[in-house]
């Protein structure tokens, strides 16, 4: 019921919390806390339920929405802070009796319901979407129970999605993860998706659509269809009173809770004013691989890049220029070079350095070695040095998943990745684990590398996903619905061919040569992470060439819905060569969680 996500700024009821507007006819509410991600308390949901018993009895409202002030947020749920001074079971089950009742409004409301969902929705936030008639969302949204994250049972909000998609709902309650929205529509918790400048529109349309409808024969039908679940939603209420009763009785939800405030304040410390006075004396840290990996879950991973690739375009987010040349050194030719960006949500900027060095396999090191520099953004001042090698492989995978999964435009059930490498292990991962596949398979040079990719997720493959490994390339991409190509070839290869593929294929190749044949590249419809950066590392899309003045765009302006999909019969090719604002966006969130766990090693640097 409750979401992981934002700390609230002060409990007390503020005027217009719930913005209230009549749009012929049709009542649009609107949640008002957007220094909170529109969070919610008990006083809010109270309002929203007078408005809306008021609005069920006025004959001047044929119909509501409720939508989210901003574009970054719907609901992201329960605001903590009011969860975080109850002092055990006895004390929260006034607060559920509350949502209760809230929830019996929204349930019994005879009229056309619509959520205009224009951002997260998390949590209760995500629950409440699910109790409107209808829900219409953008490409850039994320929606989900995330409750477990922060320590809370995820009890009614699972119920809500498994009557949607039965067993399927607990795996993506027990992950407590986001679902982006092509994954929600097919999952039929929204019904449509459009630009994200004109969902509140199509919101007012489709409640004007269904206010057409006869208002008795209307009204009897929602009546009746509440009447089929109402056992089981009562039962699942009273579920959830008593999970949250014990939970706060054993005081393992307020420790999390505390757990959550400690972690965003160590976020802040990444965020200190310009003012020398006021700069803190923290240290800067150094991670080691190890410590990375300790400090960053794939969850979070997934997570941060999906939301970094929807601000791209945003004044949040600034992708920094890249840079490289060629060097020989004892016979060996290296190409080394670096990424780097900012971003100023976290007021983080920062510098990756790598070399590509063909023989380091040989010498049992990475091939392509990588470390990563951040500093805060207002001051200057250094805040950390990452090992960055493994969360390049990390960051790419997440990167590749995140855009292809906003590319699809039908159910995602098949996958082929095609390389078995650190890449293609971390997509193995990140499709298992976040996207609603039935099959993925593998192919590389050597079945053994293969095998291997596969058996590295098998542990914690999601019920009902099956895998395969494979040497033969064709037989893995001629049925995928999306295909991805990373096998860090040297020169241009036609790895895959138009020929081989359906007709409406999402095809993600990464890195900086071409993996697919000329045909693909002058059939499809082409959509990048950083056209500047594709330009400078691809000869095909330099002039002449057959990707030259074929770009669509950027994935970010897909993402974040600016940018809308071609028809459906058409093959998509996403041409990723990496972002180093990504890196940094990862690496700051790395060291806000290395300074709550209190591992790094403190770096002796003096400011002056």
């Amino acid at each position: 019921m409750e979401n992981t996500m934002i700390q609230g700024q002060n409990l007390a009821h503020r005027p217009e919390v719930l913005l209230s507007e009549m749009r012929e006819r049709v009542l649009v509410l609107t949640i008002n806390r957007q220094e909170s991600y529109n969070s919610w308390t008990s006083v809010l949901r109270d309002e929203l339920a007078s408005k809306l018993i008021a609005a069920d009895a006025d004959e001047n409202v044929d119909a509501a929405v409720l939508t989210g002030a901003g574009d970054r947020a719907f609901c992201a749920g329960q605001d903590l802070a009011e969860l975080k001074e109850f002092a055990d079971g006895a004390n929260i089950e006034p607060f559920l009796q509350r949502l209760t009742r809230c929830y019996d409004s929204i349930r019994q409301f005879s009229k056309p319901l619509v959520a205009a969902i224009n951002g997260v929705a998390a949590g209760s936030g995500f629950q409440l979407t699910q109790l409107c008639d209808y829900a219409i969302a953008h490409h850039g949204v994320r929606l989900g129970q995330t409750e477990v994250n922060s320590g809370l049972p995820s009890v009614f909000g699972t119920w809500l999605m498994s009557e949607r998609i039965g067993s399927r709902a607990y795996e993506l309650a027990l992950q407590g993860r986001l679902m982006d929205a092509t994954e929600a529509k097919q999952l039929g918790f929204i019904q449509e998706i459009v630009e994200q400048s004109k969902v509140l529109d199509a919101a007012l349309e489709t409640a004007r659509r269904l206010s057409k409808q006869p208002r008795v024969a209307f009204k009897l039908s929602k009546a009746a269809n509440r009447q089929f679940d109402q056992e089981r939603y009562s039962t699942a209420m009273k579920m959830a009173v008593a999970a949250y009763r014990e939970a706060f009785d054993t005081g393992a939800s307020q420790k999390q809770i505390n757990q959550f405030f400690e972690s965003r304040n160590a976020e802040k410390t990444v965020r200190r004013p310009a003012d020398a006075e006021k700069v803190a004396t923290t240290s800067p840290l150094y991670l080691d691989a190890s410590t990375v990996q300790a400090c960053l879950s794939d969850e979070e991973i997934y997570e941060t890049v999906s939301q970094t690739l929807r601000d791209l375009n945003s004044a949040r987010v600034v992708k920094g220029p890249k840079a490289g040349f060629g060097v020989d050194i004892n016979g060996d030719h290296l190409h080394m070079g670096s990424v780097s960006g900012c971003v100023l949500s976290s007021s983080a900027a920062g510098i990756k350095w790598f070399t590509v060095a063909e023989r380091n396999p040989s010498r049992n090191l990475p091939r392509v070695p990588a470390t990563i520099l951040v500093c805060d953004a207002e001051t200057g001042l250094l805040e950390g040095i990452l090992n960055g090698t493994q969360l390049t492989s990390e960051r790419t995978a997440a990167m590749a998943v995140a855009a292809a999964s906003a590319c699809v435009r039908r159910p995602l059930k098949k996958a082929a990745v095609v390389g078995a490498g650190a890449v293609g292990r971390a997509l193995v991962k990140f499709l298992a684990t976040t996207q609603p596949v039935d099959h993925i398979a593998v192919a590389s040079l050597r079945e053994s590398s293969a095998r291997q990719a596969c058996e590295a997720v098998s542990t914690a493959l999601p019920q009902g996903v099956t895998l395969s490994a494979t040497t033969d390339v064709r037989q893995t991409v001629s049925d995928a619905d999306v295909v991805f190509t990373c096998t860090g070839v040297r020169e241009d290869t036609d790895l895959v061919c138009a020929s081989w593929l359906k007709d409406n294929v999402v095809v993600c190749t990464v890195g900086s040569r071409r993996e697919v044949d000329v045909q693909l590249l002058s059939e499809a419809w082409i959509v990048v992470d950083d056209a500047d950066g594709v330009r400078l590392r691809r000869s095909d899309f330099q002039e002449g060439g057959a990707g030259w003045n074929r770009i669509a765009g950027d994935i970010g302006s897909v993402m974040s819905g600016q940018l809308t999909l071609p028809p459906g019969d058409k093959k998509i090719n996403l041409v990723l060569v990496g972002l180093g604002v990504l890196d940094i966006a990862l690496s700051v969130r790395a060291i806000a969680n290395a300074r709550r766990k209190g591992l790094g090693i403190p770096l002796a640097v003096s400011p002056k």
